[in-house]
């Protein structure tokens, strides 16, 4: 893995008390898909150059937001008991937590930021908009507009629409895409 811990930390503005077990799973994820996203080969040598690299610092970073991308709908939960809470505290010491559209937005950003400082390095013959998964329930909770994905266990696309996925079909007739429905 590119970056650290602390690193994620430091690019998320979150504290220092924020153990590392809450970030270390969305790193792995994080390391995953930048794999995907440049390659195993571009990702495997980007590891190997000086870390004071152009190349490096920036796959570093990208690496830290999409470690945020996929970490956020997590870190926004407080817990009391055996249950997720709206909000916690009374009057000025009141706390709540991020609205769905919120976290969305944050989730936006952050693949943004990794996205646009990793578009150097992806290889040309990579098309970034085009991603498989084994299956349906392994896409992200939260997709993003203009990528088509695949469920590699029944041939189906999808794309997002903001707030669900829509399967895609083909009409063999006119070789044209078309909406079947919301999923």
């Amino acid at each position: 893995m590119l970056t650290s811990i602390q690193q994620i930390k430091s690019e998320g503005g979150l504290p220092d008390s924020l153990t590392d077990d809450k970030l270390q799973p969305h790193l792995l994820k994080a390391s995953i898909e930048m794999k995907k996203i440049l390659t195993a080969a571009v990702y495997n040598a980007t590891e190997e150059l000086n870390q004071d690299d152009e190349q490096y610092i920036s796959c570093q970073i990208a690496e830290a937001n999409l470690t945020l991308y996929f970490a956020i709908p997590s870190l926004n939960m407080e817990t009391q008991g055996n249950g997720i809470v709206r909000s916690k505290g009374w009057d000025q010491s009141r706390s709540d937590l991020l609205s769905q559209n919120e976290v969305t937005k944050l989730q936006e950003y952050y693949k943004g930021v990794a996205m646009d400082l990793l578009k150097p390095y992806i290889p040309t013959t990579v098309d970034t908009t085009k991603v498989e998964y084994d299956t349906y329930t392994l896409f992200p909770s939260t997709g993003t507009a203009g990528f088509t994905y695949t469920d590699l266990s029944t041939g189906y696309k999808y794309t997002w629409n903001g707030s669900g996925y829509d399967k895609l079909a083909t009409d063999e007739v006119r070789g044209a895409n078309w909406r079947l429905s919301a999923i």
